[in-house]
């Protein structure tokens, strides 16, 4: 909480608060939280705001107490979905009645990124939904899961796609069968010419696991296309 205490005032004409570093921008700015029962709005206090909302000026008369509550509502904001870590310094200073300031005042806010699991669209970023199904027919062969052509239009859409909020790149991507029928007769594949050579790249299907494992740096759109070569094959001769 904030207090603010003057030994030969009871009130004060006013508080400037300013967020003074700011690595990511328009990202950041300065709020008021939950209000307590008082805001500026309900009080003859008036706030100027700065900026980009990264400072403001509580001006008017007032008493100490109001100024004190409505200092504590104050809050630090970031929605940048990757924000840059380390400490932000909110500097506060306020004057008397006679036009007196304060020293500067500071708080420090630590901002700790946390990390962003990625969403994988199994249909495309322009179809509703997530998940996607395939038909596989006994003995026409492995079956392919994506390119289906599910918004009428074949194109990259019709790639799984995936995004990421924090990161530009995946490290690894695995394909699991679930609810396998017949053991040993069903397996998953991909394209491999397109890992053909690449540093750093391990792939397989696993039987003992039913799960196709692609590792290695790379970008969003190299594992999409890597993903779009996925089949599901049954080699049993009654699936």
């Amino acid at each position: 909480a904030v207090k603010v205490a003057d030994v030969d005032n009871t009130k004060l004409s006013s508080c400037e608060v300013e967020l003074l570093n700011t690595p990511d921008g328009l990202f950041e700015s300065l709020v008021f939280l939950s209000d307590n029962g008082v805001s500026p709005s309900s009080s003859k206090i008036t706030v100027i705001k700065g900026r980009n909302n990264q400072s403001f000026l509580l001006d008017g008369v007032a008493s100490l107490n109001l100024y004190n509550i409505l200092l504590s509502t104050v809050g630090y904001l970031n929605t940048d979905l990757d924000p840059t870590p380390g400490s932000r310094q909110i500097s506060f200073i306020c004057a008397d009645e006679g036009g007196e300031e304060s020293a500067p005042y500071l708080t420090v806010v630590n901002v700790v990124p946390l990390n962003q699991a990625p969403i994988i669209d199994l249909n495309n970023n322009n179809v509703n939904g997530l998940n996607l199904n395939a038909t596989f027919i006994e003995g026409e062969g492995p079956v392919a899961l994506f390119d289906q052509n599910v918004d009428g239009n074949f194109d990259n859409n019709d790639l799984p796609y995936i995004s990421d909020p924090d990161s530009t790149v995946l490290t690894k991507c695995e394909v699991v069968l679930q609810n396998i029928q017949n053991p040993g007769d069903e397996a998953l594949s991909i394209d491999e010419t397109l890992l053909a050579g690449l540093p750093g790249f391990i792939h397989g299907y696993q039987p003992a696991s039913s799960t196709y494992t692609i590792q290695g740096t790379g970008t969003h759109a190299f594992y999409q296309s890597v993903l779009n070569t996925l089949k599901y094959n049954n080699i049993n001769e009654n699936p």
